[in-house]
């Protein structure tokens, strides 16, 4: 029985050619009485791959109970039309992964099925964390999402997790309605064209930077109030001292920390690698200096503190652009 299931699934003109190979493969070789054969073909056609616990999780490979495109792409249709139920009017959908071999293509996959169902998808562009794709979700007002993990399984297993319109890991009636219309859709579904590319949009730089000030804020505890600032980018830092003054009304202290590093040796050094370092760590903290100093001046009080390295009077091998930076800003700081 287990034969004639796989043959009837590798008659779908939409099955992957390596998903073909490995299921033919496995076919030829029970065909012949290999009772290993056998027996996989038998576990990989026994029942579909549950949707459970808020998703999928299986062993990557060909067949109806593996983790594999046809059903991340089964998956993702259903989710889909359970979320058109749901949250009608939401156009946005996320998409992220792990690290694990094929997430980065099962995460793909999910995302061209999203486009082509009408939503606006948002795609990681590398593996990122799960709490803040669920951040992300929330922030940019996403109807549904999905994160390609598996967690803590060994690294033959893959995942999908589908994510409702509060960015949390569907719940019923969500997780039964999406297990009921895959059931009703075909084993495997054609992959939407590689044009749905131009709907996918990676996931704002920006709500990763808002995510990690979220955390510093809540690491800080008590009173406080936490302003970005870009030290590369030169409207960013002579836009700090002035929203500092109308947040906090006044700046008693300025302390210039940040700091970078590009090494190469001299000789070796490209412009870029000099031109970062310097703006960053010398030229912003003179841009700060200037603009903080005149409140200061002006409140009759203030306190400038630098923060430099003992290679800025040394020097070090192959970091003329830091100990630059660093010698610069011990001379700047007693001009």
């Amino acid at each position: 029985m287990s034969i004639e299931a796989a043959l009837s699934y590798l008659s779908s003109p939409h099955l992957e050619a390596d998903l073909r190979w490995e299921l033919q493969a496995l076919v030829t070789s029970a065909k012949s009485g290999d009772e290993a054969a056998s027996n996989e073909l038998a576990d990989r056609f026994s029942e579909p791959l549950a949707f459970g616990t808020g998703g999928l999780r299986g062993i990557m490979g060909a067949g109806l109970r593996r983790m594999n495109k046809p059903n991340v792409r089964r998956t993702t249709m259903a989710l889909a039309t359970v979320t058109k139920l749901h949250a009608p009017g939401k156009q946005v959908a996320l998409v992220g992964f792990d690290t694990r071999h094929n997430s980065a293509s099962f995460a793909r996959e999910a995302a061209r099925v999203l486009a082509a169902e009408g939503f606006q998808v948002f795609l990681g562009n590398r593996p990122l964390p799960t709490p803040f794709l669920c951040y992300a979700m929330r922030k940019l007002g996403a109807a549904c999402g999905v994160i390609i993990t598996a967690s803590h399984n060994p690294k033959a297993y893959n995942g999908y997790k589908a994510y409702d319109d509060r960015g949390a890991q569907v719940l019923a009636p969500w997780d039964i309605e999406i297990e009921a219309n895959a059931a009703i859709l075909p084993l495997v579904p054609e992959s939407p064209a590689e044009s749905m590319d131009q709907r996918i949009r990676p996931i704002p730089q920006e709500l990763e930077e808002d995510d990690k000030l979220e955390a510093f804020r809540a690491n800080l505890g008590g009173d406080h109030v936490a302003i970005p600032c870009n030290l590369g980018d030169r409207d960013s830092v002579e836009a700090l001292v002035p929203a500092a003054l109308e947040k906090l009304g006044q700046i008693d202290i300025l302390v210039n920390n940040a700091g970078v590093t590009r090494d190469n040796l001299t000789m070796r050094m490209k412009d870029e690698e000099w031109d970062e370092v310097i703006r960053i760590n010398l030229e912003a903290a003179f841009r700060l200096m200037r603009a903080a100093t005149k409140p200061m001046m002006k409140a009759r009080f203030g306190r400038i503190i630098t923060i430099t390295s003992v290679v800025g009077t040394t020097g070090n091998p192959g970091q003329a652009n830091y100990a630059a930076s660093k010698g610069g800003l011990t001379a700047m700081s007693k001009a």
